[in-house]
């Protein structure tokens, strides 16, 4: 019989990922770029080298962790690490470090996968600090120029391309050179797979075979994939409720 996925060590990884960025008053505060997410970055780098994926980088900084197999494009699966201020420690995290446990559980039955499989952490989801939000999957898709996300300044008047060499996560590899295999399987913004192509928010186009565990909204708070438009094919509320994400956040 399988074993499937570790929880207990899943689980543990998000506790572990959750005390990082604690401010005096013990909330989550770990902003896009700032020390608190390198060091974020540094331990989920340190995971994903530990689980025998190549961990790559690119100009936006956003964090891969490749399992170089089969033939063909890559499936895709992952979200973001960067937090809100008094953020829940699942937002997010549970869709790069459930990707990771699903790598683990497919290497500890040996399996070997038909093609390069990718866990994915992009820069600067919540836009908190530096905008638009979902930045980095943005540059990624195609629907933001790199020059003009990295000159972004942030509210504490930073600038985003200086931040991420400070801290390390300026990478050399061009936004969207690992590229999922445009099939419409899932929609970045948390749509299941089948639930058709999602366009990004400036009319780019499908992210293809890329997974996330949709996990950021609670009961009664409000759809920002509607807020900000997402395309008519793209139904990530649908698939949320068909999975049953949505619930309260820990802290």
């Amino acid at each position: 019989m399988s074993a499937g996925i570790d929880a207990e060590v899943l689980l543990a990884r998000l506790q572990e990922l959750g005390e990082i960025g604690r401010d005096e008053g013990g909330r989550l505060v770990r902003l896009a770029v700032s020390d608190a997410d390198r060091a974020g970055r540094d331990l989920l780098a340190q995971w994903l080298r530990a689980a025998g994926l190549e961990v790559a980088v690119d100009a936006i900084g956003n964090l891969f962790g490749i399992w170089q197999s089969g033939a063909g494009q890559p499936l895709m699966v992952g979200s973001h690490i960067d937090t809100v201020i008094d953020a829940g420690i699942y937002d997010g995290c549970y869709g790069v470090l459930a990707g990771l446990a699903v790598v683990e559980a497919l290497r500890a039955e040996g399996l070997v996968p038909a093609r390069p499989l990718v866990v994915a952490a992009f820069t600067n989801e919540e836009g908190v600090r530096f905008a638009p939000d979902m930045m980095g999957s943005l540059v990624h898709a195609g629907g933001l120029d790199l020059t003009e996300a990295l000159a972004s300044v942030g509210t504490d008047g930073t600038v985003l391309g200086e931040e991420l060499r400070r801290i390390g996560y300026a990478g050399s590899m061009a936004p969207g050179t690992i590229r999922p295999a445009a099939s419409g399987a899932a929609c970045r913004a948390g749509a299941s797979p089948g639930a058709g192509r999602c366009r990004d928010r400036r009319g780019g186009g499908a992210a293809g075979h890329f997974l996330v565990a949709p996990t950021d909204r609670g009961p009664g708070q409000p759809c920002r994939h509607h807020a900000h438009g997402a395309a008519p094919g793209c139904r990530p509320c649908r698939g949320q409720e068909r999975h049953g994400a949505a619930g309260a956040g820990q802290r």
